[in-house]
């Protein structure tokens, strides 16, 4: 059931927020909740001569029809904002049909000025065929609670062993690409707008452990570099 292990792999903003879908088939809730049990770490530094960096630590475990995860982000930008961000997705799945859901709690600071709360959530409905290639849906809703909701949805496409497709989007971007898929590499690409940027990275995978990074560049906000770190322990 690759497929469904893999299903929509760009949208971890889905279940926690935005921060990270500039990360194609890095993690998603989707993945988080199908990939099987596993764990890793990303790390994400901002261009352009800026002070900001974001740390993400995420883990799977799967049981029967249940699928759970964790993750967790810390970011500072320079002596300016800090936070400090947990999050459980979980789900419900089916042969072809799932439900998922998260909560999560948002910590942020100003040092020596103010701190304040947040509690988040996310909730969603999937729908996939396919086996070892298929195809896959989302559509939820995302946000913290006193907020207005967004609406959130994402496509995925595995035709092949060898490549796949993916697009998601919200009310205010929508970011598509594809990855090719070797013996031990994974090149992806993608793109967003508004704001025309592109993402392109490598992913070295072997045993079950997976290296790899990628840059996105352009448009009218910063540059950003990513790396990660995972461990698959299915066999």
């Amino acid at each position: 059931m690759s497929c469904v292990r893999n299903l929509l792999a760009v949208s971890l903003a889905f279940a926690i927020g935005s921060r990270a879908a500039e990360v194609p088939f890095a993690f998603s809730p989707s993945t988080l909740v199908y990939a099987g049990p596993g764990f890793g770490l990303l790390y994400r530094t901002a261009g352009e001569d800026v002070d900001e960096y974001h740390v993400h630590a995420y883990g799977e475990w799967e049981y029967g029809f249940y699928r759970g995860a964790f993750t967790y982000e810390y970011s500072e930008l320079d002596s300016l904002y800090r936070k400090s961000e947990w999050t459980l997705p979980v789900a419900l799945v089916g042969r072809h049909f799932g439900v998922r859901g998260a909560y999560g709690v948002s910590v942020e600071w100003i040092p020596a000025t103010a701190l304040w709360t947040r509690h988040g959530y996310g909730a969603g409905v999937l729908a996939y065929y396919g086996e070892d290639h298929g195809v896959g849906i989302d559509l939820g809703l995302q946000g913290y609670f006193g907020e207005v909701p967004e609406l959130v949805g994402a496509l995925f496409w595995s035709p092949s062993s060898g490549f796949r497709v993916f697009a998601e989007s919200s009310l205010s971007r929508v970011m598509a690409g594809y990855s090719l898929l070797f013996s031990f590499l994974r090149v992806d690409f993608a793109c967003r707008i508004p704001g025309y940027a592109v993402s392109v990275g490598l992913n070295f995978g072997k045993n079950g452990w997976n290296i790899g990074g990628n840059r996105l560049f352009g448009g009218d906000d910063l540059d950003w570099n990513t790396f990660w770190v995972n461990k698959n322990l299915k066999k």
